[in-house]
């Protein structure tokens, strides 16, 4: 099972800047590479498609896929993943039907489809990918696909990762053959094997979606780096596996060469000694006249064409041997021609005839020719057997290598991977230990804490239950746990009405209470709601549940967590405050004065209706200024000389007239009284001003004031009349100051600003009262 780590997401591999830009540059690079041998093929340029003479080829169809895959590394690194997938499987499907075309010996025409190569090393099918290429190109694909997935599925890039380290793994036991000069490690018999640059580009290819892969699990808080060594281990040891299978089958077939060798050397060797034995015959009977050599002589005769055919059989797939074979029948023709005639010149001449001949060499010289041939056919034989020794001494000791090398490198894999387990086993015991002070630190908590915690299943039963839902509730942990559910206390009639609602949006029979309860929180994950529970004696009280669902490591329901709060004591004091709230609502929005809620920079936050008519604005447009912009430039820097006061702690309140500029900019005087309300930390909050209208009693004391100004000046004027005033005894005229003469009225006018007003006093009605009533008749 792959695990995620406590590494930080996001965290990446910013620590090695190399790394990260490494997936990137190998992408550029294989897309490159690929591309220049792709053009190469077009243009003939050999040095890109085949390092060394002697060595496979990239095909077109090779480079094709690395064209492909370089691409899809480059947009992984450049986070455009939208057509990554489709490329990978591209690359994949490409592979598999090669795969499948060496699986079924067959050909479906994709080798030659995109190009013709017009040069090969030793293949049996022209333009075909190696089966190492195909797998590579599968695994690589596969992850490609993998890593373009675009969701949140860590494992994906587990998955990724993995495929690429294999192909890494692969690419360099190729590589290691090209070094060692070990061909089964890079190539299967008559099957294409894989190219040097090939086998370089895989590394590359392999290496970036490694590292990306990597890197990118690491940014989502999940690490697979820890099976790295067993799968590049696995990996390598079914490497060597396949590579030991293929060494062990051409082991056996230079077996059975050398075998095949050594017999057509003894079938060469058989076919001399005939010959010699047809030549020690004939020789024995003409000097000897014995006729058992004549007998040998013509049984050597007789087994010559035999020995002769045997030798066909055994070199018809070798050329050169068979060019020879074809040389030495036309010597041994003459070889027999020449033996028929000297038996013939013996038996027709006898012996002198046949020494004179034998004189001439022509027999010599005909046997010495068959002879020379059948050496050189021999030498040549037996030079292939030492070449096929040497070639196979090689092997042997170049599978040695490898296999040392690979089980070394296996070994070191494994103890690599040992010892991450081990240091794994060591941080999952000290957080399994963590865990379990956690679990006793939980307990505690649970213990104590004064709200109820409850979990369940997934069917609802009850698994958990602390002491504190023991108190709320009634009921002992020994009554519930394991029998029963949260229905036991929940209010009937809200069950009920509950029940109903989900029947009625899913347009099914009503479940259960619990199914329903269950439901909503598995699919909300989380919630919290109000609702009634009922204690064991009955009593209903209002409860706050925040109920969470609880997932197993796959993200599977388990069950649900609730944790519940009784809020009678907080519904009480919320209807206290309501009750509270409505009296001060009352009394500020009906209140007789005009009242204001100011911000402690002197804006309007609330006002009442008094003091909307007292300014001549209405709500909004007093929510929309300050006290400042509507108070008089005299009485400002008074004002805001207490609201300082009283911000600093200076004061507690203050009191003064005012006044304002109402909305027709007539002036207003106010009586204002202000105090400040403060939040817990003591930080200002706002202020609550009082506004009482006091302009009319203003008017009046004006007015009042004005007036007593008037008298006072009156008087003192009247006292200016005091003292000597000249008068006439006789017509009662006052001398004024400048020497001429008034009446008193005109005088005291022009001293005073007395008015007179005109009437008769009684002694004059008396005296002149027949003249007034002749005036009012005439009148």
């Amino acid at each position: 099972m792959i695990e995620k780590t406590n590494l930080t997401s996001g965290a990446g591999l910013a620590g090695i800047p190399q790394l990260r830009n490494f997936p990137r540059c190998a992408g550029v690079m294989v897309f490159g590479f690929g591309l220049l041998v792709l053009i190469s093929w077009q243009a003939h340029w050999t040095r890109l498609i085949q390092f060394k003479n002697d060595t496979a080829p990239m095909q077109y169809n090779t480079a094709l896929g690395f064209v492909l895959s370089g691409t899809a590394l480059f947009l992984l690194t450049i986070r455009r993943k939208r057509f990554v997938p489709w490329i990978g499987g591209a690359v994949t499907l490409f592979a598999l039907l090669t795969l499948l075309e060496y699986c079924t010996a067959g050909n479906f025409g994709i080798d030659l489809f995109f190009f013709k190569p017009y040069f090969e090393t030793a293949a049996a099918y022209p333009g075909r990918m190696s089966p190492l290429s195909a797998g590579c190109f599968t695994f690589i694909g596969s992850g490609i696909i993998l890593a373009g997935l675009d969701n949140r599925w860590s494992k994906r890039l587990a998955g990724a990762g993995l495929l690429s380290s294999i192909v890494v793994i692969v690419a360099a036991v190729g590589l290691s053959g090209y070094i060692f000069g070990f061909k089964p490690a890079y190539g299967w018999g008559a099957y294409s094997s894989m190219a040097i640059n090939t086998a370089i580009m895989f590394l590359l290819l392999g290496g970036g979606l490694l590292v990306w892969s990597w890197d990118s699990a690491i940014r989502e808080n999940f690490n697979f780096v820890r099976w790295l060594p067993v799968t590049g281990s696995v990996a390598l040891m079914i490497m060597i596996a396949f590579v030991s299978a293929s060494n062990m089958s051409e082991l056996q077939s230079a077996t059975d060469s050398r075998k095949h060798d050594f017999q057509t050397i003894l079938a060469g060797q058989a076919f001399e000694e005939n010959l010699i034995d047809m030549q020690r015959g004939l020789r024995g009977y003409v000097t000897l006249r014995n006729t058992n050599a004549l007998t040998a002589y013509l049984t050597s005769s007789a087994l010559a064409p035999q020995k002769y055919d045997v030798l066909v059989e055994l070199t018809r797939h070798d050329p050169a041997q068979q060019t020879r074979l074809k040389n030495l029948a036309v010597a041994m023709r003459e070889v027999s021609a020449y033996d028929t005639e000297f038996l013939s010149a013996y038996n027709r001449e006898g012996f002198p005839a046949v020494a004179q001949d034998d004189e001439s060499g022509t027999g010599r010289r005909v046997f010495g020719q068959a002879h020379d041939i059948l050496k050189d056919f021999s030498q040549a034989q037996q030079k292939l057997l030492d070449h096929r020794d040497v070639a196979e001494a090689a092997d042997y000791h170049n599978a040695e290598y490898l296999l040392v090398f690979g089980s070394g490198l296996a070994a070191v894999l494994l103890i690599i991977a040992n010892r991450m387990a081990n240091v794994e086993l060591r941080e999952r015991r000290r957080v399994e230990a963590k865990l379990r002070e956690v679990s006793m630190l939980q307990n505690a908590v649970l213990s104590s804490t004064n709200y109820a915690i409850i979990a369940t299943d997934s069917r609802g039963i009850v698994q958990s239950y602390n002491p504190a839902a023991e108190k709320m509730l009634g009921y002992t942990a020994v009554e519930v746990i394991g029998k029963a559910t949260p229905m036991l206390w929940r209010d009937p009639e809200e069950v009920r009405a509950m029940v109903e609602k989900a029947g009625r949006e899913t347009n099914q029979p009503p479940p259960s209470g619990v199914e329903v309860l269950m439901n909503r929180i598995i699919n909300e994950k989380t919630g919290e709601y109000e609702a009634t529970f009922v204690h064991k004696n009955r009593k209903h009280f209002p409860v706050l549940v925040s109920a969470a669902a609880l997932t197993d490591a796959a993200g599977n329901p388990t069950g649900i967590l609730g944790v519940i709060a009784d809020i009678s004591q907080q519904r009480q004091r919320q209807a206290a405050l309501r009750e509270s709230e409505q009296r001060f609502r009352l009394a500020f929005d009906d209140g007789p004065i005009g009242m204001a809620l100011v911000n402690p920079h002197g804006r309007f936050l609330r006002v009442n209706h008094a003091l909307c008519h007292i300014l001549g604005y209405s709500e909004s447009e007093l929510r929309e200024t300050d006290f400042q912009s509507i108070t008089h430039p005299e009485d400002l820097e008074k004002d805001l000389n207490f609201v300082q006061q009283v911000l600093t702690g200076k004061i507690l309140s203050y009191q003064m007239e005012k006044r304002y500029f109402d909305k027709q900019q007539q002036i207003v005087y106010v009586r204002l009284s202000v105090s400040l309300v403060r939040n817990p930390d003591g930080e200002p909050y706002y202020f609550v001003t009082q506004i009482e209208n006091i302009t009319e009693l203003k008017r009046r004391e004006i007015e009042r004031e004005k007036l007593i100004a008037e008298l006072r000046e009156s008087l003192a004027r009247v006292k200016t009349l005091s003292g000597l005033i000249p008068i006439c005894g006789w017509c009662k005229n006052v001398r004024a100051d400048q020497g001429y003469w008034q009446t008193v009225e005109q005088y005291v006018l022009s001293q005073t600003e007395v008015t007179f007003s005109h009437g008769i006093c009684p002694d004059c009605q008396k005296k002149f009262k027949e003249e007034i009533a002749r005036a009012n008749g005439q009148a």
